[in-house]
Order: C-alpha cells, then sequence, then structure tokens
C-alpha cells in the first residue's frame, strides 16, 4: 500500500514537469514536448522546408522557457537543411523510418538563451561515411 501513494505521487509529479504543445500556423505544423525538471524539449517536425522561421522559434521558445537542449529525429535527406540552420548531427538510427535511417538533431543553449553554435565543422563526410554492415533495407 505505501508502494502505491509513493508512485501515485512520483507520476503526478512527473506529469506536472511536462509539458505538451502544438503549433500550426502557415507553413508550421509542429509538436512539441517540454521537460522543464531537465531542461530539454523535443519537437516533432510534420513539413519540410522553412527552416530559418523554425529555427527562430525554437530560439524563441528556448529563451523565454529556459531551456538547455532541442532535440528531434529527421529523415537523412532533411538533416542538411537543419545543420544549416544551426542543428547538430548526434546520432543515427539504422532503419528507423522503416526504409530509411533516422538522425537525431539536436541545438544547445547556453543559461543566458543564447544557442552555443556546433562544434563541428559541417562536412558532409564526418557522419555520411558511417556503414552498417548487418543492415539490409529492402522497399517493401
Amino acid at each position: 500500500m505505501v508502494g502505491t501513494s509513493l508512485q501515485a505521487r512520483n507520476s503526478a509529479q512527473r506529469s506536472s514537469d511536462w509539458i505538451e504543445s502544438t503549433i500550426r500556423r502557415g507553413e508550421l505544423d509542429m509538436r512539441f514536448l517540454i521537460n522543464r525538471a531537465h531542461r530539454h524539449m523535443r519537437f516533432l517536425d510534420f513539413r519540410v522546408g522553412n527552416y530559418e522561421t523554425k529555427r527562430a522559434l525554437l530560439d524563441d521558445m528556448a529563451r523565454r522557457e529556459g531551456l538547455r537542449n532541442l532535440f528531434t529525429l529527421v529523415e537523412k535527406q532533411d538533416s542538411n537543411s537543419w545543420r544549416n540552420a544551426g542543428f547538430s548531427r548526434e546520432g543515427v538510427y539504422p532503419g528507423f523510418f522503416r526504409t530509411a535511417d533516422a538522425y537525431m538533431m539536436s541545438r544547445l543553449y547556453q543559461e543566458n538563451g543564447d544557442p552555443i553554435p556546433p562544434l563541428a565543422p559541417l562536412k558532409v563526410a564526418n557522419d555520411e561515411t558511417l556503414h552498417f554492415p548487418e543492415r539490409r533495407l529492402k522497399k517493401p
């Protein structure tokens, strides 16, 4: 019985640390999941393009909410556009989108809300040379 009330209290506390929001206007259709306790936000972007507008919106949200890290998963062909908008490629999930890899993109912020510039130069060869020998992707 004691364990049950403790679990209920912890789950209630955790849910108050999380905020979900949506933005749908014009060319933007994005979902956000903000964790205030850890000061990070995961976002989903459902439309391609307008990366500078999206980056400005995300920078404003990060500054307003006091966030330190924003991250998302994108398809390979979309990852270079996010890199040009100031995001860093952190990892690869092979076959995540059934027939395509997912790239985890992130953007870090300082305490004052200013973005931290990517440390690595924008070289395609840095992570495009990764190979996954056991993986065989086939179109359905």
